[in-house]
């Protein structure tokens, strides 16, 4: 379901929701997923995208939005929605059978959720950004489906006016690589933490694909204050997607069979930062832009019981005064 949203009454704007976050409502009783149409328009285009070639900068301020329309659709819808979860109840009774063969092993299942445990509560520090890193994963790989592609009104054969499907699929990649690199901004070295689920997990794709081989993804670095991203889009199908899949693969398995262990040994390895990468960080934060802000509309109820749509400029002044309409005078700011 797509929906357009007329204001947002809180600190954070998604681009879609996944609801409930409860695994255990999710497989029994089903969940709802919504795509937040005039969020993902609101995007703005950069003159030269940082960290990416003239040409990639172009073609991806024509193409972005709709790339991450396709992303947000399958990552909520097939990425949170998916994935059984092996589970034991109060009474000792599986919902899988003895004989599930485990794919990574060989050998039939050995570990599962027992009486009262749930995947936050196994996986705990780790639960948000794996299955984050989930989803965005089911994202990248899926969007290369013609049939999926379709359902978002982007078919093989070219129309006028319309992106290429191609285009559509090689800048939804090229985005999640470059996101994974600008992630290093919520990266902290002194501690050694990530600070935002989503932030890591694409990080964590841009690692596999940088060791995916072939030269299929490149950070060129010449110097400290330059770096630029390359993705062969010829390699998509051949190298990408076969890399993708099989990380998929093991964050599937780990979370499904509550394998905690394997799992943080896992995606620490492909989420770690090593020296090389501290310095890309450094180059990061300094090409650094603003953070985009959204001002707010409000309604509010006129003496004869209409509607009223309050609109503001857009600029910072506007966005205090839709603050200051939504919460008062302001003295309690």
């Amino acid at each position: 379901t797509s929906l357009e949203v007329l204001t947002f009454a809180s600190s954070g704007i998604p681009a879609g929701i996944n609801i409930p976050n409860y695994d255990d409502i999710r497989q029994t009783q089903g969940f709802k997923n919504v795509s937040l149409g005039n969020v993902l328009s609101a995007r703005k285009s950069e003159d030269r995208v940082t960290f990416l070639g003239e040409a990639d900068s172009d073609l991806f301020n024509r193409t972005v939005k709709h790339a991450f329309e396709v992303q947000v659709g399958i990552h909520e819808l097939l990425g949170h929605g998916s994935g059984k979860l092996f589970t034991e109840d109060a009474d000792g009774k599986k919902n899988f059978s003895a004989e599930v063969i485990n794919p990574l092993t060989n050998a039939p299942i050995s570990s599962w959720y027992k009486p009262g445990e749930t995947y936050d509560s196994k996986f705990q520090a780790t639960a948000s950004t794996m299955e984050e890193c989930r989803a965005e994963a089911c994202g990248i790989y899926l969007c290369t489906l013609p049939e999926l592609l379709t359902v978002f009104g982007f078919p093989e054969q070219d129309r006028e006016g319309h992106p290429r499907a191609a285009d559509i699929i090689y800048i939804n990649w090229l985005n999640m690589v470059r996101a994974g690199l600008l992630a290093l901004e919520f990266y902290t070295p002194e501690t050694r933490k990530w600070r935002q689920a989503h932030m890591q997990a694409r990080y964590a794709i841009l690692q596999v694909l940088l060791h995916a081989g072939s030269g299929f993804v490149a950070i060129h670095h010449p110097s400290d204050d330059e770096a630029t991203i390359t993705l062969d889009p010829k390699l998509i199908d051949t190298v990408g997607r076969p890399a993708i899949g099989s990380f998929l693969r093991y964050l599937m398995v780990y979370k499904a069979t509550a394998d905690v262990e394997q799992a943080n040994a896992f995606y620490g390895k492909y989420t770690a930062v090593n020296e090389d990468f501290l310095k890309l960080r450094e180059l990061v934060l300094n090409k650094k832009k603003p953070r985009n802000l959204f001002v707010q509309s409000h309604t509010r109820l006129t003496e004869d019981g209409q509607v009223e749509l309050i609109d503001f400029e857009d600029s910072a002044e506007g966005m205090a005064r839709s603050f200051r309409t939504r919460f008062g005078d302001g003295s309690s700011i």
